[in-house]
Order: structure tokens, then sequence, then C-alpha cells
């Protein structure tokens, strides 16, 4: 078995501590990946807030580091800059990576960055993370503002060029605004939902609907938090969530985004790393058939990832 996760922060994690990509700790390194090959992997990049000064100087700077290091290891990984290349990887059995923007800090107000971000490789832009931004307010934000004018841009912008954009962590007004404005399929890279968790970061069913409407996934996140109000959440609450986006959403609609390297240690210690997948899967399919978990597994988020 192959996935598509669209969302690790493991970039920013192996840049900060100057690590090796291909034989980290923590919860993805290529050594780890390449067993699941040709899996695809979105790398989101996320600034601190001590980075923010520069945004964009420091988000260029992961993205130098990404690409030295995948290049490094061409038999296992390689950046893929559309669904050709995609394509192409997942025919010579070599995992995809897939650059993104975890907020809009780097592009700022000025639209030529988001087209140098492009051409570097950015293809999946995070709105926002947990601050505001010139381009949305966050979930997070008391203010609760949604898309500004040059938000709308922004989306435009990103639908043209062939950037997926990314509503986990925007203000409810702001998801709004994307759903209306919308022209191409949207997602949801590591959000789960609120329905069988609380936490403000999870979706609404009404959320989940209208990004099944427009065509888009929603990533189920592994964090706690985000799978449970009760202690000690584990795999059968991942696999709650993810019938429940079949359930409101539909079969095309659910799909993996793990916040690897990003969220704590499970407290009930049922993972420790990206290997975990191989479990999640065969239980899926013992569950609900191999069809079904293919769809959620890679199907759903190739045929959204769409460069």
């Amino acid at each position: 078995m192959f996935f598509v996760d669209g969302h690790c922060d493991t970039l920013t994690v192996a840049k900060t501590g100057g690590e090796d990509l291909f034989s980290r700790a923590g919860h993805i390194n290529l050594e780890k990946l390449a067993r699941f090959a040709p899996s695809v992997q979105v790398f989101a990049i996320w600034l601190t807030d001590d980075q923010l000064a520069d945004a964009y100087a420091a988000t260029c700077e992961v993205m130098d580091y990404a690409h030295a290091e995948f290049a490094k290891h061409p038999g296992h990984i390689r950046i893929a800059l559309s669904r050709a290349d995609v394509a192409g990887n997942i025919g010579d059995r070599v995992c995809s990576a897939i650059l993104g923007a975890e907020g809009g800090e780097p592009i700022g107000s000025d639209m030529g960055k988001l087209h140098s971000l492009y051409a570097k490789g950015l293809r999946v832009l995070t709105l926002t993370w947990n601050r505001g931004n010139n381009i949305s307010g966050s979930i997070a934000c008391p203010d609760g503002r949604g898309l500004t004018a040059f938000g709308r841009e922004v989306l435009g912008e990103c639908e043209r060029l062939g950037i997926l954009v990314d509503v986990s962590h925007i203000s409810t007004a702001g998801f709004w605004d994307v759903a209306r404005a919308a022209k191409k399929p949207f997602f949801a890279s590591h959000s789960n939902c609120r329905a069988l968790a609380s936490h403000r970061r999870n979706l609404d069913d009404s959320q989940i609907r209208a990004i099944a409407d427009c065509g888009g996934v929603v990533g189920v996140n592994l964090y706690d938090a985000f799978l449970s109000d009760s202690p000690k959440p584990g795999m059968d609450d991942v696999v709650r969530h993810l019938q429940h986006l079949v359930n409101v959403g539909g079969q095309d609609c659910a799909a993996l985004g793990g916040d690897l390297d990003g969220i704590p240690e499970p407290t009930s210690g049922w993972f420790t790393d990206v290997t975990v997948y191989e479990a999640l899967y065969h239980r899926l399919t013992a569950l609900c058939g191999a069809s079904l978990a293919d769809k959620i597994f890679r199907e759903n988020s190739l045929r959204v990832f769409a460069f």
C-alpha cells in the first residue's frame, strides 16, 4: 500500500534542528517514507514567531533546504510540481514531495512573492495558521474576520497558478468566504470532525459538506485533542472520524492529513511514527473494504492534487 498525506511539519522541525532528512528521528524521515513508496507527502513550511520579521526569506530558506535534501535521494523521493510529476513518480515507485506554506505571512501583501514562491515549487497554501494575516483571520483569533480583499485576490491567483488552497486553521467567516468564492476544489489538509471532538480547529458538518460539494477533501489529523474529548484516543477514533467524513461528505471526501512532526506524542502511545499508516490501512480495509480504504488513503487526494 501507499498513501497520500496532506500535511506534515517535518521540514521546519528538521531545518531548525539541522537534521538530515533521510535518517532523522521523529515521525517522518525519508528512510521510513520510502517503505511506502510511491507515497505522496505534503511538506508544509511552518514559521515560528521569531521568523515573521522576514517571513518570505525564512520560507525560501526552508524551501532551499528541502530541495537540497531531496536532491540527495532521488531514488527515494522527488519534489513534484505537477500531476504529471506525481504520476511519473508513482510509475517509478518513488515518493513525491509537495511543498506547502502554512500561513500567508511569506506573501505579506505582495502578490509578486506568491509568484516567486510558486516558481520555487510552492503548490499548497494554507491561508492562515493560528495567527491572522493579510489574507484572513484565523480560527484561533478572537476577531473572527474573514477574507480580506487581498485574500480574495490570493485565492483567485492560487487557482490560476495551480496552488491548492488549504482552509485548515482559517476563521469560520474566512472558510465561508472561500467556499462562496472558490471556482476550483479546496481542501482542509489536517482538520477533523467537530461532531466527534469539540476542538475549534475541527469542522462542523456544514463545512464538511461544503468541501465535498466543491470536490475537495478533508485530511484527518492524528492529534489527540482533534480525535476525541476523552483522554487517550487511539486508532479507533481515527476510523470514527474517517467514517463520519464519509457519512457526511461522501466516499470522495475523506483523506489523510496526519500533522506528523507537528503534534505531540499520543498519550496512549498508539503510534510512534509514519509507519502507523500500515496498521490503519489494514484496519480500514477490514472494516470498510479495500475500495474505500484506497479512496481514503490515496485516490481522493490524488484527484484533488491537480496542479
